[in-house]
């Protein structure tokens, strides 16, 4: 499986829950040291093989303690050459309808448009139908006719292109994956920043089998005074006090992967993500900041 780091590394650092981003370039990542574990040799690769049919999905956002719970019905069915992906609207299944508005917390999650895909290896070919999805299914957002107007702007129009191309690749992630079953391998690497700053990475990933499917889990962990450094500086960009921006002493950001999944068809029984950052600040306080998504498939 290749392990490297990229600015979508970077990007889910210089986030670091939320703060505004851009406040650091990058290049690729580049590869330190490399260590395995238990490694048990290889593994035939995932390989994605949906085919037609249907599966429901239900996906749980938690944030802040807030948890948001939504739940579809997706039909697959041949499109030509192609996989068509479509979406029935989505339900709330636990949360606030609030959190689905232009201004909510969750802006339009429930809107999901049609994914047009490569049926030999699972590659996203297009997004399609989304202001038709926005009509049919942002209904439940729109509360006011000012929420009605904001329906129809390119942005809305983008966050849910963004949103639907980040589900698939999070449900697709393992493709290719080849790890052997019963291992675990820690893989060191450097992220350098376009300033100079270089960013510790250390990934951990485990491989094993539960009743004939896979359970596959991924931690990436970064560390060292450059997280700090760009903590600090995405802090000062969104106006936050100096006092607080000073009192950040140390930064450390995990992030988790784990899935549970069909390694010859790539059909996934669960998926979970979860993004924790700790902040130790000057005086002992220690700040400790999380978000997870979950989804479950029934086929």
């Amino acid at each position: 499986m290749r392990r490297t780091l990229g600015c979508m590394g970077l990007g889910l650092v210089v986030a670091l829950l939320g703060l505004a981003s851009g406040a650091a370039g990058c290049v690729e990542a580049t590869p330190k040291s490399s260590s395995g574990a238990k490694s048990t040799g290889r593994h035939k690769p995932f390989v994605f093989q949906w085919g037609s049919g249907s599966v429901a999905i239900e996906e749980s956002v938690e944030r802040d303690g807030e948890v948001l719970t939504l739940g579809w019905k997706a039909t697959l069915k041949k499109d030509g050459e192609r996989l068509r992906v479509s979406f029935s609207p989505g339900e709330v299944v636990d949360g606030l309808e609030e959190a689905l508005g232009p201004k909510g917390t969750h802006p339009l999650y429930q809107v999901m448009p049609d994914l047009v895909v490569d049926p030999k290896d699972g590659r996203l070919v297009a997004v399609e139908g989304i202001e038709q999805a926005i009509k049919d299914k942002g209904k439940l957002s729109a509360k006011t006719r000012a929420d009605e107007r904001t329906l129809a702007t390119q942005a809305v129009r983008d966050g849910v292109d963004l949103r639907a191309r980040q589900r698939w690749e999070q449900w697709v992630r393992l493709i290719g994956f080849s790890q052997g079953a019963d291992s675990e391998t820690t893989d060191k690497a450097e992220l350098q920043l376009s300033d100079g700053l270089k960013m510790p990475v250390v990934t951990t990933t485990s491989h094993t089998k539960v009743e004939g499917a896979s359970v596959v889990k991924i931690v990436r962990a970064f560390s060292g005074a450059s997280v700090a450094k760009v903590y600090k500086q995405v802090l000062a960009s969104t106006g936050a006090p100096k006092a607080m921006v000073d009192a950040v002493e140390k930064v450390i950001r995990e992030e988790h992967y784990e899935a549970i999944l069909d390694p010859t068809t790539m059909r996934a029984t669960k998926i979970r993500t979860r993004e924790v950052t700790t902040v130790h600040n000057k005086g002992g306080a220690i700040e400790l900041k999380a978000a997870s998504e979950t989804w479950t498939f029934v086929w």
